[in-house]
C-alpha cells in the first residue's frame, strides 16, 4: 500500500517553514542572494524550501576535504575572496592540510505531489543544476535536491609546507572567484525560471 502525503500535515509544515525563514531572515542569518529564491518557491502552491545554501568558499584543516571527524572550517564566506584574505590563509597554522572549497548552490524542496516536484525538477536542469533529483517520498511529501555540482577542492597546505605560489596568487584567485560565480550565475537562472513557473501556476488559478 503506498503512504500518501498528508494534506494537513504537509500545511502545516509550510507555514512552519516560511516562519523560519522569516526569523532567519530578521537575525541575519539567510545567505547573501538567495532569499529572492525561497520567496518564489514558497509561493508555489505546492512546494515549500527547507534548507538552503546560496554558494560559498571556505576553507578546512582536515586529511582529505570529504571528512568530517577530525576536520575544522577556518575560513567561510559566501562571496568572492580577496586577495588579503588568501594571503591570511596561507599564513594561518595547520594540523593536518588547508584545503580551499567552492561549493555551489543548493536547495532542499519539498513537493505534495510528484508533478510539482518535477516540474522543479525541469526547471532546476534547464537552469544548470543538472545533478538535481527527488530524494524521497514520505507522509512530508516529496524530497527535491536542487544541486548545482559546483565544485572546487584546491589543497594550500600540507603542515607547514605551502604548496601555492603567492607570487601568482592573482591568477589563483581568479579561478576560485570564477568558479564561485559560476554558482551565482546558476542560481540566477533557476530564480529567473522559478519566476516564470509562479506565473504560469497563477495564470491556471485564474
Amino acid at each position: 500500500m503506498k503512504r500518501s502525503v498528508d494534506r494537513e500535515y504537509w500545511e502545516s509544515l509550510k507555514k512552519r517553514f516560511y516562519e523560519r525563514m522569516i526569523r532567519d531572515r530578521y537575525i541575519g542569518y539567510l545567505d547573501p542572494g538567495i532569499e529572492e529564491v525561497l520567496e518564489k518557491i514558497f509561493r508555489i502552491r505546492n512546494a515549500f524550501p527547507t534548507s538552503s545554501c546560496s554558494g560559498r568558499i571556505y576553507v578546512v584543516d582536515a586529511v582529505y576535504p570529504w571528512m568530517r571527524r577530525g576536520s575544522h572550517v577556518v575560513f567561510k564566506k559566501h562571496a568572492e575572496i580577496t586577495e588579503e584574505e588568501m594571503l591570511s590563509i596561507t599564513k594561518m597554522p595547520t594540523i593536518n592540510s588547508l584545503w580551499l572549497i567552492v561549493s555551489g548552490p543548493i536547495i532542499h524542496v519539498n513537493s505534495f505531489d510528484s508533478g510539482t516536484a518535477l516540474k522543479i525538477l525541469r526547471v532546476a536542469r534547464e537552469a544548470g543544476f543538472k545533478h538535481s533529483g527527488v530524494l524521497s517520498k514520505s507522509r512530508r511529501g516529496y524530497l527535491v535536491e536542487v544541486i548545482s555540482g559546483v565544485r572546487l577542492d584546491l589543497l594550500i597546505k600540507r603542515g607547514d609546507m605551502l604548496l601555492i605560489n603567492v607570487n601568482n596568487i592573482s591568477v589563483f584567485l581568479e579561478t576560485i572567484n570564477n568558479a564561485f560565480r559560476a554558482g551565482r550565475e546558476r542560481l540566477k537562472r533557476f530564480s529567473q525560471a522559478l519566476e516564470k513557473l509562479v506565473s504560469e501556476e497563477s495564470l491556471r488559478s485564474t
